[in-house]
C-alpha cells in the first residue's frame, strides 16, 4: 500500500509522514522528492526545468523506486510529495 500525501509547498507533508508512519505497522517514508533532486545532480545537466516533475524520467523512477522498496520490505510507503499537474 502507498499514502501519498499532497498538498502545496509548506503545508507541512513530511511532518505529517513523519506522525504518521508511527501509527501505520510496517510502514515507511519515502520522499519522491529525493529521486527529483538525483536527476538535478547529473552533470552535465538534463535539459533546463524549473520544476524536476517535468523531467520524463522522474515519474516512472518514481514509480519503480516505490514497488522495488516494497517488493523489498513489503508493507506501507508513506510518501509526503507536492504534485501539482493532475497529469502526472
Amino acid at each position: 500500500m502507498i499514502v501519498w500525501i499532497n498538498g502545496t509547498h509548506g503545508a507541512g507533508k513530511t511532518t505529517t509522514g513523519a506522525l504518521v508512519q508511527p501509527l501505520i505497522p510496517d510502514s515507511r517514508v519515502f520522499d519522491a522528492e529525493k529521486v527529483g533532486e538525483t536527476l538535478m545532480d547529473i552533470t552535465p545537466g538534463l535539459p533546463e526545468t524549473d520544476n524536476f516533475q517535468h523531467l520524463p524520467p522522474w515519474r516512472p523512477l518514481v514509480v519503480e523506486t516505490a514497488r522495488r522498496v516494497l517488493d523489498y520490505t513489503g508493507g506501507t510507503l508513506i510518501m509526503p510529495m507536492t504534485v501539482l499537474v493532475e497529469a502526472y
